[in-house]
């Protein structure tokens, strides 16, 4: 079975982090990101990228209207 975690976005950075290295070693199989709490939710799987090994990094809910289609189309592409 494949199970994900959604990252809490209500904590500092570091901590963030923690829980993906967390997650990781408790075997989930993908972390979710949401743009909430003033936290850009790309930006925060950018990060987790230079540390998670083994999860699948993917967004819950990102606000299309602050950003052209264009813009969401490079933000994909580069994660």
């Amino acid at each position: 079975m494949r199970l994900s975690a959604m990252l809490s976005m209500a904590v500092p950075y570091r901590e963030i982090t923690g829980q993906a290295v967390l997650a990781e070693e408790l075997g989930f199989s993908g972390l979710a990101s949401a743009h909430i709490a003033g936290r850009d939710a790309f930006a925060t799987l950018a990060a987790l990228a230079t540390i998670a090994e083994r999860v699948a990094l993917t967004t819950t809910v990102v606000p299309i209207y602050t950003r052209s289609p264009a813009s969401m189309a490079q933000t994909a592409a580069t994660i």
